[in-house]
């Protein structure tokens, strides 16, 4: 018996997968910005999305909650994800 791994990673949810549910959504229901709330995997596919394409995300998501993501944001190069360093710092340290 063979197994088959396909080698979906973190990069290529974020890139490819996010964007094309987000288009879905946009599709079937008619709101052009959406409310995110990811935890682990989702919220790091939303950040790997706003690194690589942070005009498509700013278009899309009005807001987002994540929860766990497995990721450091102390090194991000996004402004986006920088400034919620900042505000999040504090709360980190508390948990």
């Amino acid at each position: 018996m063979k197994l088959l791994f396909l080698g979906v990673s973190f990069h290529e949810s974020g890139l490819f997968d996010l964007p094309a549910a987000f288009d879905f959504i946009v599709a079937k229901t008619g709101n052009k910005r959406i409310f995110f709330v990811g935890h682990s995997m989702g919220a790091t596919m939303l950040m790997v999305l706003g690194a690589l394409r942070p005009g498509y995300l700013a278009s899309r998501v009005d807001s987002a909650v994540l929860l766990a993501p497995v990721t450091n944001l102390t090194a991000s190069y996004s402004p986006i994800f920088r400034s919620i360093v900042s505000v999040s710092d504090p709360i980190l340290k508390v948990s």
